[in-house]
């Protein structure tokens, strides 16, 4: 068949399948996503033919089995590769709506990789972002060797980057570049990436050494270039470590020059231009380059601002005026524009129109507000106040009102576009039509929140109105052109409903898009996304380089290659500005505003012509799933009909509905109502509630884990009995524990056991019982102990390990002990290690049940603080100055108390806070005064015991559960320290300190001891709710896991989280039970001491195995090794709780017979396995690559003169025949096997006693 039929192709073409489509169509699933190129002739044709030619015969596989009335888990695999198929051809709807019905016949879908690798790109491709994290992370977890394993780590760091998780974008970044599989993105494209994220977490001077570097690259794509350039120049110009002003913005100007050489249509780079040259005072030069930004990108409210400060530094008010009303109607939240139209006003004597503009300032600053501006602001008022009817007799400028209609002024400005200017204060409405007279928009300016119009392309836009004009002529339209003709209305619609959202939310004082990310092609998503992997039918680079696909609300294709364009930097508030009655510097001038680190921003990119979607929420999707539903619900409701449609019908509305807690469904999808008049109205509207019911209950089920995440995959691989699985899982799972209990018997062996994959695992769902609110604020479990007897009972211990409490108070330790705890007071560690390391957190001071931002103008959940070192000395005269200036406060009555104004009063016990002022605090973000910076001294190591000899003796005297060092203490067991986990550490805190909510590593519990003399309070939540405060995380927009956060009470409240709220005094103990969230703040001056400790018991033995799983699907190194712990605990201890010995076993045979099957698979490559053995307190063996634990079979290579240790995975993906590594082992394999067989449970005697002994 000729490749010409393919672009006529419709339903009614016969479709039927040679032998050599059915081998190539065997080849094909989502990992060829992106590398396929369509446009080339005559492949790419002949594949994108057959795979349409596939598409038709599975729908009509899956219509006639539906007429038969068949079984539909008959088909599910047909479902998973309509899914592939449909991804292939970038038609996203189908592509989701077949994924999720494949996901809802298949209970075993995670064993598939490529089905997460496909519905991760379509989530990617919808920015719903947790759910693609979430999808690429399986991927890696159950298949270390997938072929696109590079691509899913530049996914996971483009993802993590927008969402400014910049350790995680950075880590990833890392990864992809060490992986030598085949990409879609260079490594200067990495390279690039990897120092943005050096320049946005502060660190310049190594982001100016990474981009001088990556500008020496070969065959540099010249986009590239100029994006290095224009970073170069705005360093230079922007970062005060760089040198001398004048010298910096020298070299700026010529960064900037050349990358206008390289790309002469950067509207931004004229801009910067025109900036640095008005510093260096070369006023004709900053003229030129503003009227040639101007040109560029006339719609930039920053540009503007800053020629009005030219004007008025040049003694031409009336031009000034202009500019900056030019501004402030292009951004009416443009901060720096109204600031200093307010002082050109207030020169000009003409105080009424500057105490308008002062007031602007103050409504839309987003920060807290400089004392001389107040001042400043307050003196004018004064002035308006006393002379109402006051006005210049030789007034020279407008009012503000009269200003607003003043044109342009002309010697700036060659081309006006139609651009229309909106009154001040005109409505939704008014705005929308205004855009209405010309299909396009103005570029995203940077300064604040702007309005953000989308451009719809010229040429698509003068196709839709031809064909409106044809149908209403001859009253009807060929289908295709009705269909395209229904595709651009739907795009025009949908532009149109977002800007007039965005204008709404510029007038509430909203912000309107995130800080944007680059990419290597200056090509951003919605808020700044760097888009999935693309396909080749899109706009590539000068050298081939591919740029990221366009997400697009329709499936209709097309649309015009972007532009690289950039937009600038963010200007200054003004509480930077100067206090003086003089003209304020241009805003490019000053300091430019940064985030809430003091960071100064880079150049964030504009969004190209034809994007512009505004990105969902954390948790939400956004996409077009008319169609979508159309599918699926047809696919669910057999009296529905059974075909896949392969164009959409109707426009569609977004639906933002976020993930409930407990409840781990897919975002749901809304479906439009009137296909032929698509209307946002419409849009909004629900046309089948029975059929979103039936959606919802099958997304219901995602990423849960009672459903075990599989399809087939569609690419060839070997029979899992002859595959070596990469790596193993301790987690005890009951199909595991059952094949343990039957090892040996004629139906399973250890093979089968080492076969069985576990799923991955996931965050678990709320509780099914709700407790009622008044129940959230439950009473800690309290004891007081009056004896040693007491301490070292046999009851204390089982009341503490009970699983159903969290958290345990025990009072009375230290008098029933007689134990000195003055040895961990702050005088006497200064006596005996004055010069002793100290971490310093700096951190803000605020009330307990609240957690400002570091403007004050919000509450968050999140908790950054910044690190230093110091020592114990310095520390210590810390503690004593910022006691006296409390103490001095205090004489003052300056309403400052030691506690911060943090924490509710106690009870008479002195350990229950009242329940009702738990949520005292309210969320609204009413403005606050300046938090109080302080420093918490942290991770004081105590485990030398030549220095704090003393200090660990004393600690000996506590029970023995509770004991740094026992037999009962898994941890002891390790054989090697572990800061701070089998290591005693301490923490010297002045009020206001706070440690974040967190698991303790591993879930293992913990002992932390009060020194005193001040109180610390605790919050802790109980496991069970560890999946719930994951989501609120998620939520909130920080990671549970590595992220730094503080849980709002009221957040919690509303989630039914019971919160236990507690008084730690000098001398308690408090017990964290195994898996406990929890999060602790000192209200008084004092140290406390804490370590710790692994119960050997079923329920913390299981926890940490959970946690060793999840951290390896995080990426995160867990610093116990489960393996290497359970083989100890099989040498040195005999296990009475049967479950506990049976999950310890598991592990032991899998670990023994995955080493067999390796080595003999090394001896069979003749490849050498030397022996190395191992030292009795030698650290455990972690990947280079993956930080996951490497037992007994290590892979090492050397690298810059240092050995590195690798796992088999890694080491394959660095080198496929393992060229350059030397193969160690640790232990013999006849060792192992003696350890196994000796591992007996021990047997209780008749008296019950001595249910552990050591071995």
């Amino acid at each position: 068949m000729a490749f010409a039929q393919f672009d006529s192709w419709t339903e009614s073409t016969p479709v039927e399948l040679t032998s050599e489509d059915r081998l190539e169509l065997k080849k094909l699933d989502s990992q060829s996503f992106g590398r396929i190129n369509f446009s080339q002739h005559p492949e790419g044709s002949r594949l994108k033919f057959i795979i349409q030619k596939g598409l038709s015969e599975l729908e009509n596989i899956l219509r006639e089995e539906f007429q038969k009335g068949g079984n539909e888990n008959y088909n599910k695999d047909v479902y998973c590769k309509l899914g592939h198929y449909n991804l292939l051809l970038e038609r996203f709807p189908q592509a989701l709506s077949a994924y999720q019905k494949f996901f809802e016949l298949e209970p075993d879908y995670w064993k598939s990789s490529a089905f997460l690798y496909g519905i991760a790109i379509v989530y990617f491709h919808y920015n719903s972002y947790q759910w693609a994290v979430r999808a690429f992370q399986q991927v890696l977890y159950i298949d270390k060797g997938f072929a696109c394993t590079k691509d899913v780590h530049l996914n996971l760091a483009l993802i993590f980057k927008t969402t400014k998780d910049f350790n995680s974008s950075k880590k990833h970044f890392e990864l992809a570049g060490k992986e030598n599989s085949s990409s879609l993105v260079s490594d200067i494209e990495v390279k690039f990436h990897l120092a943005h994220i050096e320049e946005l977490t502060g660190n310049y001077i190594a982001a100016k050494s990474e981009y001088e570097d990556a500008l020496n690259y070969a065959d540099l794509p010249i986009r590239l270039k100029a994006l290095l350039l224009k970073q170069l120049g705005w360093l230079h110009e922007t970062v005060e470590e760089l040198g001398e002003v004048g010298v910096r913005l020298t070299r700026a100007v010529e960064y900037y020059q050349q990358s206008i050489l390289c790309v002469p249509d950067d509207g931004e780079v004229y801009y910067y231009l025109g900036r640095c040259n008005a510093a260096l005072g070369d006023v004709q030069a900053a003229f030129g380059y503003y009227r040639s930004a101007i040109d560029k990108r006339e719609s930039c409210p920053d540009t503007w601002c800053s020629i009005g400060v030219l004007y008025q530094q040049q003694g031409q008010p009336c031009d000034a005026l202009q500019a900056f009303i030019c501004a402030v109607q292009l951004d009416e939240t443009h901060v720096s524009a109204w600031y200093n139209l307010g002082i050109l006003y207030e020169s000009e004597s003409q105080p009424k129109d500057a105490l308008v503009c002062f007031e602007n300032v103050l409504k839309h600053c987003k920060g807290p507000i400089n004392s001389a501006l107040e001042t400043r602001i307050d003196s004018v008022r004064t002035i308006v106040t006393a002379h109402p009817n006051f006005e210049s007799h030789n007034r020279r400028l407008h009012s503000i009102d009269e200003a607003w209609d003043l044109p342009i002024p002309a010697e700036l400005t060659s081309r006006r576009q139609g651009k229309s200017f909106s009154k001040r204060g005109m409505g939704e409405e008014g705005e929308s039509q205004a855009k209405r007279m010309r299909p396009g928009g103005a570029f995203i300016p940077t300064g604040g929140p702007a309005v953000v119009e989308e451009m719809f392309p010229p040429d698509q836009y003068d196709l839709m109105r031809r064909l409106e004009h044809q149908l209403q002529i001859t009253g009807a339209l060929p289908p295709p052109q009705q269909m395209k003709l229904m595709s651009l209305q739907q795009q025009f619609q949908s532009m149109v409903a977002r800007n007039t959202k965005r204008m709404a939310a510029v007038a509430s004082g909203l912000p309107v898009h995130p800080p944007q990310m680059m990419d290597p092609f200056g090509r951003v998503g919605p808020g700044g996304m760097p888009h999935p992997w693309p396909s080749p039918n899109n706009f590539s680079l000068g050298n081939g380089f591919p740029s990221p696909q366009v997400p697009s609300t329709t499936i209709s294709g097309g649309g015009h290659a972007p532009t690289m364009d950039f937009s600038p930097a963010k200007v200054v508030s003004p509480n930077n500005a100067p206090p003086s009655t003089e003209v304020a510097p241009a805003p490019a001038l000053q300091e430019p505003t940064g985030d809430s680190s003091g960071n100064t921003q880079s150049p964030a990119p504009v969004q190209p012509d034809n994007q512009g979607e505004e990105t969902p929420k954390a948790g939400e999707i956004s996409l077009d799933l008319t169609d979508t539903l159309n599918v699926l619900t047809s696919m669910i409701d057999k009296d529905s009909s059974t075909t896949v449609k392969k164009e959409p019908s109707s426009s569609n509305s977004p639906s933002n509905q976020e993930c409930e807690s407990g409840n781990e469904n897919l975002p749901n999808a809304s479906q439009a109502a009137d296909s032929q008049n698509p209307t946002p109205e419409a849009m909004k509207t629900l046309q089948d509630s029975d059929a979103m019911k039936r959606a919802e209950s099958l997304m219901d089920a995602f990423l849960t884990p009672s459903k075990l995440l599989a399809c087939e995959n569609t690419a060839e691989e070997k029979p899992l009995s002859e595959r070596l699985p990469e790596s193993i899982s301790v987690l005890p799972t009951d199909e595991g524990l059952r094949m343990i209990r039957k090892l040996g018997t004629d139906d399973i062996d250890e093979m089968e056991i080492l076969k069985s994959k576990v799923p991955p695992p996931l965050p678990p769902k709320a509780p099914v019982d709700t407790l009622p609110k008044d129940k959230l604020y439950p009473p800690t479990p309290t004891v007081t102990v009056e004896s040693k007897r007491e301490a070292f009972s046999e009851k204390l211990q089982k009341f503490c390990l009970s699983p159903e409490q969290p958290v345990t108070v025990i009072r009375g330790l230290a008098t029933a002990l007689k134990m000195d705890f003055g040895l961990f007071t702050t005088r006497t560690l200064c006596e005996c290690n004055p010069d002793h390391a100290v971490e310093v957190r700096h951190q803000l001071q605020q009330p307990t049940d609240e957690n400002w931002s570091s403007d004050s103008e919000y509450q968050t959940w999140l908790c950054e603080s910044a690190r230093s070192k110091s020592t114990v000395l310095k520390y210590a005269k810390y503690q004593a100055s910022f006691f006296l200036q409390a103490q001095q406060e205090s004489r003052q009555g300056g309403g400052q108390n030691s506690g911060s104004d943090n924490s509710a009063q106690s009870s008479d016990d002195g350990d229950q806070l009242s329940s009702n002022p738990l949520f005292r605090s309210s969320r609204s973000n009413r403005r606050r005064k300046k938090l109080k910076p302080i420093q918490f001294g942290t991770n004081v190591d105590l485990s030398d015991e030549k220095k704090w000899g003393p200090q660990l003796q004393e600690i000996t005297k506590l029970p023995l559960f509770t004991r740094l060092v026992s037999g009962s203490n898994m941890l002891s067991h390790v054989q090697h320290t572990i800061l701070g986990m089998n290591s005693c550490q301490l923490y010297m805190k002045v009020p206001g300190c706070r440690t974040p909510g967190h698991q303790e590593n591993l879930n293992f519990a913990s002992v932390n001891v009060n020194i005193g003399p001040g109180d610390c309070e605790w919050f802790a939540v109980h496991n069970d709710y560890w999946g719930v405060m994951h989501r609120l995380c998620e939520k909130n927009n920080t990671n549970f896991l590595t992220g730094s956060w503080w849980p709002l009470l009221e957040d919690l409240y509303e989630a039914s989280v019971p919160v236990y709220r507690f008084i730690q005094r000098p001398g308690d103990l408090v017990w964290v039970n195994s898996g406990a969230v929890h999060w602790v703040q000192s209200t008084g001056f004092c140290n406390n001491i804490a370590w710790n400790v692994g119960p050997l018991t079923m329920n913390q033995y299981s926890l940490c195995a959970e946690r060793y799983e999840w951290n390896k699907l995080q990426n995160y190194k867990s610093l116990v090794p489960m393996i290497t712990l359970s083989w100890n605990l099989a040498r040195n201890v005999r296990i009475a709780d049967e479950n506990l010995y049976y999950a310890i076993k598991l592990v032991l045979v899998k670990s023994l017979k995955y080493c067999e099957m390796l080595i003999e698979q090394l001896k069979s490559q003749a490849l050498d396995v030397k022996w190395h053995g191992r030292q009795h307190s030698e650290p455990v063996n972690y990947c280079a690559t993956c930080e996951e634990e490497v037992f007994n079979v290590l892979f090492t290579r050397e690298d810059n003169k240092k050995w590195h240790v690798y796992c088999r995975g890694c080491a394959h993906r660095i080198s496929s025949c393992l060229q350059g590594f030397v193969i160690l082992q640790e232990y013999k394999t006849d060792e192992l096997r003696c350890t196994l067989h000796h591992f007996r449970p021990f047997v209780k005697d008749p008296s019950g006693q001595n249910q552990i002994r050591a071995g």
